[in-house]
């Protein structure tokens, strides 16, 4: 058996709930990662220029023009579009591991549906700051998510499944590297900042890994679990002595479950495959509107994970019809692990959202 009481000062210095709850805004919070140098973020050698280019690369008077159209108006960063081109820009080098990921796919799995990287750079900006840039190609069309209208048909949301998972069953077909670990492209860690899913709270570290045994990799899961299940059970008398009930058969089993899971050699994981993060390009005239080639986006999240990861976040982040995504999408798999997987993320679901966790169970 776990001791609460144990678990909660080995991992907080405390036992009351509202000490533990300040601590965690305060860690939840704080900056983290994000104006360290960038050889701290990336391994490649940035800036990079791509040489075929469909016209000039946009100039950063253009770039912050406020007229662009923004396809993240509703929060995060700036993603802008510019002539035949979307620029992504930060004042951290955070999005160039994006990029990083992006050139590492376009070697690695050139066979993969991607945008394009066309430059990745940094420039200070009026002499006040440092902005990190991406500029990839322009994908014409809409996001694959079910809260767009048109909705999609029937023959579409087929087709579009199909299609994905087969990139999927493509991006797990590279071989990973010798000897296997699991993080970031290039043996490199995972930043709390670009994965809050898999933070340490009651630590000041802000780089995880690389973790070189899956061992390892679920001993540190399951912390991040165990910070979040301490705060659900703790009261502010500082006198609980026991895991809540929603919470304790996770804690106790997380263990033999992950031992005995499929799905456990590292492969490359996006990681936040949500269906606002595939596109679906434009149908040329002629063609099958129902039959659009997708693109996959967003790829900040890259790393080399369980089988089970990719599986976890899709249960928890693909709200709108998520059992017909989860059985089409996933039905490839080559691993059984879909069990594995809903235990993640119903651990998840009834401990970590105090943390602000990866999202809600449906």
């Amino acid at each position: 058996m776990i001791d609460l009481q144990e678990s909660a000062i080995r991992i907080w210095g405390s036992t009351n709930h509202g000490d533990v709850f300040r601590k965690m805004v305060r860690a939840f919070t704080r900056n983290g990662p994000g104006h360290e140098p960038l050889h701290s973020w990336v391994a490649t050698d940035f800036p990079y220029y791509r040489s075929d280019l469909p016209s000039p690369l946009p100039t950063t008077e253009e770039i912050m023009d406020k007229n662009n159209e923004n396809f993240n108006s509703d929060g995060g960063l700036p993603v802008v579009r510019v002539r035949d081109y979307v620029v992504k820009y930060a004042g951290s080098p955070e999005i160039l591991q994006e990029a990083e990921n992006m050139l590492f796919l376009e070697k690695n799995c050139p066979e993969l549906k991607i945008p394009k990287v066309f430059a990745a750079y940094q420039e200070l900006i009026d002499n006040e700051w440092t902005g990190s840039f991406i500029v990839t190609e322009y994908i014409k069309g809409r996001t694959c998510w079910t809260g767009e209208n048109p909705p999609l048909s029937p023959k579409t949301k087929t087709n579009v499944y199909r299609k994905l998972r087969e990139q999927l069953q493509l991006l797990r077909s590279v071989v990973p590297p010798e000897p296997r670990y699991y993080g970031r492209v290039y043996h490199q860690p995972i930043s709390c900042k670009t994965n809050l899913w898999l933070s340490k709270y009651a630590s000041d570290d802000v780089w995880y890994g690389p973790f070189n045994s899956y061992q390892e990799f679920t001993d540190f899961w399951f912390e991040c679990c165990l910070e979040n299940a301490t705060l659900d059970s703790l009261n502010d008398e500082g006198t609980s002595t026991t895991f809540t009930p929603n919470v304790s058969p996770y804690v106790e089993y997380f263990k033999p479950i992950m031992a005995r899971a499929g799905g456990q050699n590292p492969v490359l994981t996006h990681g936040d495959l949500q269906l606002h993060n595939v596109m679906m390009k434009d149908v040329p005239e002629g063609g099958d509107p129902e039959d659009p080639e997708i693109y996959i986006i967003d790829w900040g999240g890259l790393a080399w994970m369980p089988a089970w990861v990719e599986t976890a976040r899709s249960l928890m982040k693909c709200a709108n019809g998520s059992r017909e995504y989860m059985a089409e999408v996933h039905k490839g798999d080559p691993e059984p692990h879909y069990d594995t997987a809903m235990f993640i993320a119903k651990f998840n679901d009834v401990c970590g959202k105090t943390a602000g966790g990866w999202g809600t169970l449906v």
